[in-house]
């Protein structure tokens, strides 16, 4: 017989979170054309572009318990009736 194992009761430990986020971005982007031939109805284009995309963040996070109660210890004993 296995005996019958119930919780002491909810156990309420005090705990202060903070979270921070910081996000940093550079976004640049260039384009051009020229014109390289143009005569009558036909014309010949040039044209040519660039991104740079760069995106940092920084995710931090810090927890503090705090906890004034003490849990009993369990004695593990049963009674077999």
């Amino acid at each position: 017989m296995t005996p019958d194992v119930h919780p002491i009761g909810p156990i309420q430990v005090p705990v202060t979170t903070s979270v921070s986020l910081d996000v940093e971005a550079w976004i640049l982007h260039f384009a051009g054309g020229y014109n390289l031939y143009s005569e009558g109805k036909s014309r010949l284009d040039l044209i040519g572009g660039a991104r740079y995309l760069k995106f940092d963040q920084t995710i931090s996070e810090s927890k503090v318990y705090c906890s004034s109660k003490v849990v009993p210890p369990c004695d593990n004993t049963f009674e077999v009736v």
